[in-house]
């Protein structure tokens, strides 16, 4: 289970649960538990069937398989692989607690772990059978080739003998591109394998991993991503050594934290980035996503005085952040002008997150607000032009449900708020799940918090 892999040698989080689940693990556990029990089912009936059959049935479904979305200079191609370990876990879904990859087509998923474990070889030949059909065969590269799994360095995912027959043994395209862009653990960053793949496939390699926060605990104890300060610190300092760009993924709103605090984190994981001299930063926002920590708080917290007054993101209008927030940290983050060529808006993530909330604001002057945002920062995004930014922040100071929300936003606790916000949200996620027995779940938290940085103690 990940509460023992989650404690390593140096680590600056405790050993605190060394033989037991965390907190936040027994609760994403809870909240995949329908999904892990079809996965093992559909398994069992799986494992009736041949390696060809497998192979087969993996390819049909190809037939369907859509291509990932390009542009003008950029082409995205995800390659069907067995899928993220640290999600599946095994059959024991949990992972990260913002992210709900695989849920929609379960069985495939089964049949290509299945198969890994079976027949490597005919597993990497299914994975190259998707590159060659997404993207084709020996085709000429665009200037950005985007070619993913979920962690693209992982021997567990790729082992070595499939990594070489999709990035080694011949050349992806016609020519090599002028970037390949990868994406990994950050625990999972190799350099032997970014050298060979380098050689062999592009002139330049970007590898992209989740960060999600600055701080270890946040990251580890409430998020569930497994990755510690030390394994970004590694991978940057490695990408580098290999001559290659590194980019950090963050979260743009924290589930179960409210938004100053969000915005706060978000500044100082920015910062910290930027100290550690990475390349590249691409900023995510949150979305409510089914079977996420935030959809599981939108879906199950009762709407009482005290969760308005908690206004912990989750809780709150969609269960996504709010539009407001969402261009105050941008505005925040973009004074800084070194930024404007490093950070990166991930594409996906927004074009979800407005169409949820145009969708959300049913009323006039809400919507045309976030239609105005949304323009505006699709602008901003082609032409990094800081006046563009400028004119929204002008234009909104003078709206009365932006004044309303900054006033609302200034009463709310700040980072030394953390240590409380947490606690409450985890109170209330244990009597949403554990009923009667809920003080005996929070326990295990209480006994995690006391670990928690200091700077966010409110003892």
């Amino acid at each position: 289970m990940f509460g023992i892999n989650m404690m390593r040698k140096g680590d600056v989080w405790p050993e605190c649960h060394a033989k037991n689940i965390m907190f936040i693990t027994m609760v994403l556990e809870y909240i995949w538990r329908s999904v892990s029990d079809e996965y093992k089912s559909k398994m069992l009936e799986a494992d009736q069937l041949s390696n060809e059959e497998i192979e087969n049935s993996i390819i049909d479904k190809f037939n369907v398989h859509e291509n990932g979305p390009i542009s003008e200079w950029l082409n995205m191609t995800s390659l069907f692989t067995s899928g993220c370990p640290h999600k599946i876990n095994k059959g024991n879904f949990s992972g990260c607690s913002m992210c709900n990859y695989f849920k929609e087509d379960l069985e495939s998923l089964v049949l290509i772990n299945l198969l890994k474990e079976r027949d490597p070889v005919r597993y990497g030949n299914v994975i190259k059978y998707s590159f060659d059909l997404l993207r084709g065969k020996k085709k000429m590269p665009n200037l950005f080739e985007y070619v993913n799994g979920h962690d693209s360095l992982s021997p567990d995912e790729l082992p070595d003998p499939v990594f070489q027959q999709i990035f080694l043994k011949e050349q992806l395209f016609s020519s090599k591109p002028y970037r390949l862009i990868l994406e990994t653990r950050a625990n999972n960053v190799s350099a032997a394998r970014i050298r060979e793949c380098k050689k062999k496939s592009a002139k330049t390699i970007e590898i992209a991993f989740g960060v999600e926060v600055y701080d270890d605990w946040i990251r580890n104890h409430w998020l569930n991503k497994d990755i510690g300060n030390r394994d970004i610190i590694n991978a940057i300092r490695t990408i580098k050594e290999c001559g290659c760009i590194s980019r950090g993924n963050l979260l743009i709103g924290i589930p179960g934290l409210n938004e100053k605090q969000s915005l706060l984190i978000l500044k100082k994981s920015v910062d910290w980035l930027l100290d550690l001299q990475i390349d590249r930063i691409t900023v995510s926002p949150l979305n409510n996503k089914e079977n996420t920590l935030q959809n599981f708080i939108y879906n199950h917290f009762e709407q009482t005085e005290e969760s308005k007054n908690r206004a912990v993101i989750g809780s709150m209008e969609d269960g996504n952040p709010s539009v407001f927030f969402l261009f105050d940290a941008i505005y925040m983050l973009m004074e800084n002008q070194k930024l404007l060529d490093i950070i990166v808006f991930a594409p996906i993530n927004f074009i979800k997150y407005f169409d949820m909330k145009l969708k959300y604001h049913k009323f006039k002057g809400l919507k045309d607000i976030c239609s105005y945002i949304s323009n505006a920062m699709i602008e901003f995004d082609k032409t990094r032009d800081s006046a563009i930014l400028e004119r929204v922040k002008e234009q909104l100071c003078n709206e009365a449900q932006y004044q309303a929300y900054k006033k609302e936003n200034e009463r709310l606790p700040g980072l030394d708020g953390v240590y409380d916000t947490l606690r409450w949200t985890g109170k209330m996620l244990s009597k949403s799940i554990w009923g009667n027995r809920w003080k005996e779940k929070t326990e295990v938290l209480d006994e995690e918090l006391n670990h928690l940085n200091t700077k966010f103690t409110e003892r």
